[in-house]
């Protein structure tokens, strides 16, 4: 597939490729995906990087709770992920 970027937009744009099959059978190993930067919204696909962990693309959930995400993959031997913002924005 292809898609056009605009000259002055090219920076808010990356390319991953895929290393594990966490979001099979829609994403799978080997395969390249293109990212932009920016806001994610409730139930969106997105490449996530926590402090000190590697990044993963993942399907987005804001909990009823402020400040928690869930993240699921599509493929179901991986157990979805509570992350709490508070944890990752707090002053060191």
């Amino acid at each position: 597939m292809a898609c056009n970027i605009a000259k002055d937009e090219v920076n808010n744009y990356y390319s991953l490729n895929i290393s594990d099959d966490s979001m099979a059978p829609n994403i799978c190993p080997g395969d390249r995906v293109i990212i932009k930067q920016g806001p994610v919204e409730d139930g969106q696909v997105g490449a996530i990087i926590c402090a000190g962990e590697k990044g993963v693309i993942r399907k987005i959930n804001f909990a009823s709770e402020p400040d928690v995400i869930v993240l699921t993959a599509f493929n179901p031997a991986y157990q979805p992920v509570i992350k709490h913002m508070a944890d990752y924005n707090a002053p060191r």
